[in-house]
């Protein structure tokens, strides 16, 4: 009978964990929902020509944030093999 009632209340636990997520997740899905709408009114209401300065912007960052992790590799390198002793 006690282990009944012990599952019974882990059961009542994790639904509540579930239905705490389950809300997380509708909130989030609004929220992207919501960005998504701002970002193609904005996008609709400015000129062509900003438009594509902030393409070219978003370009160059992407590749600039590409090129880190093998930047610090050859930094970390070059500190490997420098000569710290001298």
């Amino acid at each position: 009978m006690l282990g009944a009632y012990y599952l019974s209340l882990q059961l009542s636990i994790y639904r509540r964990y579930s239905e705490n997520y389950t809300h997380q997740l509708e909130v989030k899905a609004q929220e992207a929902k919501d960005a998504n709408h701002a970002q193609s009114e904005f996008l609709a209401n400015i000129s062509f020509e900003h438009q594509a300065a902030l393409e070219v912007d978003s370009d160059l960052i992407l590749q600039i944030i590409e090129q880190i992790p093998a930047k610090i590799s050859n930094f970390s390198r070059e500190v490997e093999t420098t000569d710290t002793t001298a």
